[in-house]
């Protein structure tokens, strides 16, 4: 097939004839053989051919329209879906994030109370033992200190002029200096030092 007309078109213009024409060259066999004897050629308006071309075009425009419309709308599906779940996303982070920040306002509050409680703390034991440590000091020490004063003298004891009873007073004195001692440096060693207007290096001496 072939739409070169050679000669033949100057004889489709004299007759005013503008349709294309297909050339079509068809082998013509010798009867009941495959021997080829000749070469048949014959023409056909192309109007078909043409009607054919168009509908085929037309068929493929309207099946690449209504694909590109599917992928559109896919497209479309597609894109307002993660928009969506991205949105959702968004809105669960930053939810995550009001309640991380809450969470670390709470704990926060909760480190200072803790902070507080244990200064408290401190402030309570110290001053229970310098409450401890002036009991001591007001209570066993006085009464330690009173038996000592009236405990006999040892020129009392030596001289003869104190009941003979009150010699054994003489064996308790050292074990009541003992005790006094003893309690001294408890309640010293309760009863903080004032450290409020020393420096640093007085307060760590």
């Amino acid at each position: 097939v072939d739409t070169d007309l050679d000669d033949d078109g100057d004889e489709l213009r004299a007759l005013k004839l503008k349709p294309k024409l297909i050339e079509i060259y068809a082998p013509i066999y010798r009867e009941k053989t495959r021997d080829i004897i000749a070469i048949g050629e014959f023409y056909e308006f192309s109007q078909f051919m043409n009607r054919e071309i168009s509908s085929v075009r037309y068929a493929t425009w309207f099946l690449i329209a209504n694909v590109a419309i599917v992928i559109v709308i896919l497209l479309h599906v597609i894109v307002k879906r993660a928009s969506r779940i991205i949105s959702s996303q968004q809105a669960l982070l930053e939810q995550n994030l009001a309640r991380a920040e809450a969470l670390a306002k709470r704990n926060n509050a909760l480190r200072r109370a803790a902070d507080r409680a244990r200064l408290n703390a401190t402030v309570l034991n110290e001053t229970y033992l310098a409450s401890i440590g002036a009991d001591i000091h007001d209570g066993p020490i006085q009464l330690l200190s009173l038996m000592m004063l009236k405990l006999p003298s040892a020129a009392d004891r030596a001289s003869g002029t104190v009941a003979p009873a009150a010699h054994a007073h003489g064996e308790l004195e050292p074990l009541i200096q003992q005790v006094l001692s003893d309690l001294r440096n408890l309640s010293s060693g309760l009863a903080l030092p004032e450290a409020e207007n020393l420096s640093l290096a007085e307060t760590i001496h």
